[in-house]
């Protein structure tokens, strides 16, 4: 099987804990994040084409990345949780998980 993967995927344990958001507040969680995407889960659908800004609290500070969605589906249905949505975004600023930023530069 050929990797397509562009981008190693982040293995710090702060990215199965993260506590993460998209703007203006909604919460998701993080499937997988590398230096160029992520793969969310959120009760909110996405549009492909469309930009986000994924907000991370990381153990540096908040994080916030601008990204296009890529793909959005059903991830799953239940009675309790409703509709939950799998999205996959592409960062604009790729490598950022070597060096984060924060709002301070």
């Amino acid at each position: 099987m050929t990797e397509r993967r562009a981008h190693e995927r982040a293995e710090d344990e702060w990215t199965k804990t993260a506590r993460a958001s998209l703007r203006p507040g909604y919460p998701v969680a993080i499937l997988n994040i590398s230096g160029g995407g992520a793969l969310i889960e959120t009760g909110r659908p996405l549009r492909p084409g469309t930009r986000a800004m994924l907000q991370i609290a990381t153990p540096r500070g908040p994080v916030g990345l601008s990204a296009l969605v890529l793909r959005c589906a059903v991830s799953f249905v239940t009675a309790d949780a409703g509709v939950l949505y799998r999205a996959a975004l592409r960062f604009d600023e790729r490598g950022w998980t070597r060096e984060p930023r924060t709002r301070a530069g």
